[in-house]
């Protein structure tokens, strides 16, 4: 029993001191994060085969559309906007246009962010081992 005991007191330990540092994981990242230097972009869709004409005519009208080449296929990326607030306000428009996968994106230090984990990032939250924003459901 005393051997339990002992166990139980040295696991609790562990976990406390694993606890800790990754709160300060989360705390240094936090303080490593300058959001003044996040590019918000519009990510209008990726496209492994042939790109339809429709969605062509519409980067063309668009302007400056970048395109990002991976193992997916090439990912297309707006311009920069001047602001986050600059970027929701064009993401419905450009979803009605016919970019129905559009969506917010953050460039921060060369990495590629969704605007959800960039903020959950920027407010201290850590994300989890496969690069996703933890979510928490409520069953009712």
């Amino acid at each position: 029993m005393k051997r339990i005991a002992i166990l139980f007191s040295v696991l609790f330990a562990l976990a406390s001191f694993n606890a800790n540092a990754n709160n300060l994981n989360a705390k240094t990242l936090n303080s490593k994060i300058d959001v003044s230097k996040a590019v918000h972009k519009i990510e209008l869709g990726t496209f492994s085969e042939t790109i339809p004409v429709k969605i062509v005519e519409l980067m063309r009208m668009l302007g400056s559309v970048t395109p990002v080449t991976s193992e997916d296929g090439s990912t297309y990326y707006t311009a920069a906007f001047e602001s986050e607030e600059q970027a929701e306000i064009q993401l419905p428009k450009l979803q009605s246009m016919g970019f129905k996968t559009a969506k917010h994106i953050v460039e921060y230090q060369n990495e590629i962010y969704d605007i959800r984990t960039f903020h959950h990032i920027a407010n201290g939250g850590k994300l989890q081992e496969d690069g996703n924003v933890p979510v928490i459901r409520l069953w009712k």
